[in-house]
């Protein structure tokens, strides 16, 4: 029962920690909205541009991962043909490194 309660707990952590990041860039969003009118450089609007899309090429990651999850614990277990289990695994787990990058 070690391997699914890692599995859950590291889900769920990865999960929250994603939660916390978007309330987190909301919130910044709207103190950078609220004083737009003051002067920040380039470079320094250049950096948080390249940090918000690394955060939402996260976001989009750990979607990618959640979904693998959920269908190797909970979708693939309802079947019961092997080799319709061997291709939905299979499938998903190639388009998880496509996607992944």
């Amino acid at each position: 029962m070690q391997g699914p309660l890692v599995t859950y707990t590291t889900t769920a952590s990865s999960g929250n920690g994603d939660v916390v990041a978007w309330t987190k860039y909301i919130r910044y969003k709207k103190v950078t909205s609220a004083t737009a009118g003051i002067f920040i450089s380039n470079d320094v609007q250049r950096r948080r541009r390249i940090e918000v899309k690394f955060f939402k090429q996260t976001l989009c990651q750990n979607g990618v991962f959640l979904l693998a999850f959920v269908d190797y614990h909970f979708i693939s277990p309802v079947f019961t043909n092997r080799w319709f289990v061997i291709m939905n695994t299979t499938f998903v787990w190639l388009l998880l490194h496509a996607l992944d990058g």
